[in-house]
C-alpha cells in the first residue's frame, strides 16, 4: 500500500510540473531583475546586523564567530550581485555564486582555525602543566631537602648537647685527676720518702751488726720505695700532659736536644753511646713536653741495647705542614706484633731485672705527640734495632732552610 501511494503521488506531481507553468523570478531589462534575491539580500542584512550586535557584546571573539560574521557579509554581497542578473547564467550570476562559495568557505575556515587554536592552546597548556609538574617536583625535592636539613640540624643540636655534656664530664674528671695528682705528689710520696730514709738510717746505724739476710731485706725495702717514687712521678707526668701543658709555640728542636743531652750526659758516658744529631727544625711545640719525648726515646735506646755500644741517630724531614722526626738505634729491636702494645701504659716486654723501668715512658711519648696533633709509630725487627717516628706541626710560613 505504501509503495502504491508513493507511486501515485509522484505521478501527480510530475504531471503538474509538466502541464502547469512555474512562477516567474527573472525580469530582464528591469533595474532589479531578480526581486526575490533582493528580499534575500535584505534578510542577509538583517541577520548581519543582529549578529554584529551580538558580536560586539561578546567579551571574547572566537575565530568561528568572526568567520560567521564574514560569511553572512559575503552572503549579503552575493545576493546583491544576484539582483542585477538578467539571464539564468550570466556573469552576474557566476560572480554571485563565486561569492557564495567564499561565504560557505568562511565557516569551514573558522572551524579549522578554531581547531588549530585549540590544539595550539592544548600544547601550551600541556607545556605549562609539565612545567608546573616539574616545579612541583622541584618544590617537593626542596621540601625534602629542607626536611633532611632540619633533621640534620636537630641531630647536630643533639650531638652538640652531648658534646657539651661530655665536656662537662671531662672537666670534672680533669679536676678529680688534678686532685689525685696533688694527693699523689704530696700525701703518697711523703710516706715513701720516710720509709726509704729511715731504712737507710737503720742500715747505717747498725752497719756491721746485721747479717747478710737482714742487709738484703733492707736493700729490697729501699729499692721498692725508690721504684714506687719513680712510678708515681711517671704517673704524675703522664696525667699532667693534657692538664698542665704549655701553649704550643715556635720551638727549636736543636736547642731542646742540647738540653736533653745535658740531662743524659752521665748515662751516655756510662754506656759509651754515640748520639748523632741531624739538622733539626723549628716546630710548634710545648718545649718541656718535647724534651720529655726526646729524653724518653734516647733513654730507651741506651737502655734496650745489644752487646755493641749504643748508637742513636736523630733526623727530620718535611711532610707538607708537618715535620716527621725519626729516632733510630741499633738496639735489641721489637717483634712486629708488639709495635702497638709498647705505647700502652704498664706494658713491658722484658722482666724488670733484665731492663729496669716503669713501662710508662712510651705512653708519655704517645700522649704528648697526640696532644700536639701528631702521631707516633715504630718500625723495628728483633735484633736489628728500632726506628721511632713522630710528627709535629711545622711553624706557619716557615722558610725551609734544611
Amino acid at each position: 500500500l505504501g509503495h502504491s501511494v508513493g507511486f501515485f503521488g509522484s505521478t501527480i506531481i510530475t504531471a503538474l510540473i509538466i502541464h502547469s507553468p512555474l512562477p516567474r523570478f527573472i525580469f530582464p531589462g528591469q533595474v532589479i531583475s531578480r526581486p526575490v534575491d533582493l528580499g534575500a539580500a535584505l534578510g542577509y542584512l538583517v541577520v548581519f546586523l543582529l549578529f554584529l550586535r551580538a558580536y560586539t557584546e561578546e567579551k571574547e571573539h572566537t575565530y568561528f564567530m568572526r568567520s560567521m560574521l564574514a560569511s553572512i557579509g559575503f552572503g549579503f554581497l552575493a545576493q546583491l550581485y544576484m539582483v542585477h542578473s538578467q539571464q539564468l547564467y550570466d556573469a552576474q550570476f557566476d560572480l554571485s555564486h563565486t561569492i557564495k562559495i567564499v561565504s560557505y568557505m568562511c565557516p569551514l575556515f573558522g572551524v579549522a582555525w578554531g581547531i588549530f587554536e585549540l590544539l595550539k592552546r592544548e600544547r601550551q597548556l600541556s607545556a605549562r602543566l609539565r612545567a608546573s609538574i616539574e616545579r612541583e617536583k622541584t618544590l617537593a625535592a626542596a621540601a625534602a631537602r629542607v626536611e633532611v636539613e632540619k633533621r640534620k640540624a636537630e641531630e647536630l643540636r643533639r650531638l652538640l648537647q652531648e658534646v657539651e655534656h661530655t665536656k662537662c664530664e671531662l672537666e670534672r674528671s680533669n679536676k678529680e685527676l688534678e686532685q689525685f695528682a696533688y694527693v699523689a705528689s704530696h700525701d703518697l710520696q711523703e710516706p715513701l720518702r720516710m720509709v726509704a730514709s729511715y731504712t737507710q738510717l737503720l742500715a747505717r746505724h747498725y752497719e756491721g751488726q746485721l747479717d747478710e739476710k737482714a742487709s738484703k731485706y733492707i736493700h729490697y725495702i729501699v729499692d721498692g720505695a725508690t721504684r714506687m717514687q719513680t712510678l708515681i712521678n711517671d704517673l704524675l707526668t703522664l696525667s699532667r700532659v693534657g692538664t698542665r701543658g704549655n701553649p704550643l709555640e715556635p720551638t727549636d728542636c736543636q736547642e731542646v736536644m742540647a738540653e736533653v743531652l745535658e740531662n743524659l750526659e752521665r748515662k751516655i758516658a756510662e754506656t759509651g753511646a754515640e748520639i748523632v744529631i741531624g739538622q733539626l727544625p723549628m716546630v710548634m711545640a710545648d718545649r718541656t713536653q718535647l724534651g720529655q719525648v726526646f729524653q724518653n726515646l734516647i733513654d730507651n735506646a741506651m737502655k734496650f741495647r745489644s752487646a755493641a755500644p749504643p748508637r742513636v741517630e736523630i733526623t727530620a724531614h718535611r711532610q707538607n705542614g708537618w715535620w716527621e722526626i725519626c729516632v733510630a738505634d741499633n738496639g735489641i729491636g721489637i717483634e712486629p706484633q708488639y709495635h702497638e702494645r709498647i705505647f700502652t701504659i704498664f706494658q713491658r716486654l722484658h722482666a724488670r731485672g733484665t731492663y729496669p723501668g716503669t713501662g710508662i715512658g712510651l705512653a708519655i711519648v704517645k700522649k704528648v705527640v697526640e696532644r700536639h696533633g701528631g702521631r707516633v709509630w715504630v718500625e723495628s725487627t728483633c735484633g736489628k734495632g728500632s726506628r721511632f717516628f713522630f710528627t709535629l706541626p711545622a711553624v706557619k710560613r716557615e722558610e725551609d732552610t734544611t
